[in-house]
Order: C-alpha cells, then sequence, then structure tokens
C-alpha cells in the first residue's frame, strides 16, 4: 500500500515538471530596462537622451549609474511598419509622481523618452507625434 501510494506522488510529480517545463519553455522570460542597459547600443542612445539636459532629475541620473529604480517589462510597440521597444522605470518609493518611459527602436541604436510627474511632462530627445502617443499609452 506505501509503495502504491509513493508510486502515485511520483507519478503526480514528474507530471507536473513536464507540465512546468513546458510552460517555461514557451514564454520567454521577461526583459526590463535595467537589462536592456546591459546591451551598449541601448546604453549608448539611453545616456544620449540625458547629455547636456539640464536639471535632470537626481533619481534619473541614479539609475543611469546603478539601475536602482522600480522597472515594468518591456512592451514591443508598433508604429507603422517599425516596431520599438517600449521600457518604463520609476523613482524607488514614489512610483505614482516620477516616471520615465524610454522608446527604443527596435535596435537600440535610438531612444526618445517621456519624464512624467506632477509638474508635468518632459520629453527627451524629439519624439515625433506616433512615438509621444506610444510613450503616452
Amino acid at each position: 500500500m506505501l509503495a502504491s501510494r509513493l508510486k502515485r506522488v511520483l507519478t503526480v510529480a514528474a507530471s507536473l515538471m513536464v507540465v512546468l517545463a513546458s510552460a517555461s519553455a514557451q514564454s520567454p522570460p521577461f526583459t526590463y530596462l535595467f537589462d536592456l542597459l546591459k546591451q551598449p547600443t541601448f546604453h549608448r542612445s539611453f545616456d544620449q537622451l540625458f547629455e547636456g539636459q539640464p536639471n535632470v532629475d537626481e533619481w534619473i541620473r541614479v539609475f543611469q549609474k546603478t539601475s536602482n529604480g522600480v522597472a515594468s517589462p518591456i512592451e514591443p510597440r508598433q508604429i507603422g511598419r517599425t516596431t520599438y521597444i517600449l521600457a518604463e522605470v520609476c523613482k524607488p518609493h514614489d512610483c505614482g509622481n516620477n516616471m520615465l518611459r524610454v522608446l527604443f527602436t527596435k535596435d537600440g541604436t535610438q531612444a526618445t523618452a517621456v519624464l512624467i510627474t506632477p509638474r508635468g511632462q518632459r520629453w527627451f530627445a524629439t519624439p515625433n507625434a506616433a512615438e509621444k502617443a506610444q510613450l503616452l499609452k
């Protein structure tokens, strides 16, 4: 009787492992802004957003150096026939009031962004109307 129960438990466990392995193989791992910034091309275009910009919020400068921020998984966005990557990060402990949304070209060579705070919106680079719409969605 004990052997029969053990056999059932092992069968259920083996089935569960197959289901879990199948599910993880089908869904790619989430990627966040701090993951993208490990790639030199993305990092360069991100840093260029803030070069020469006066009064960039300190938490963004800290994020540039440390990747310390609360990020959401990246999302693909389509504008016409072009695929972009939308990434966002917010100020730790104050997400509701400090959100940075970044739109990268798929290859990471160009980026534009909007900082959303109670003071309003601050644009980085020069997004066109369609890019602005995606950044504000």
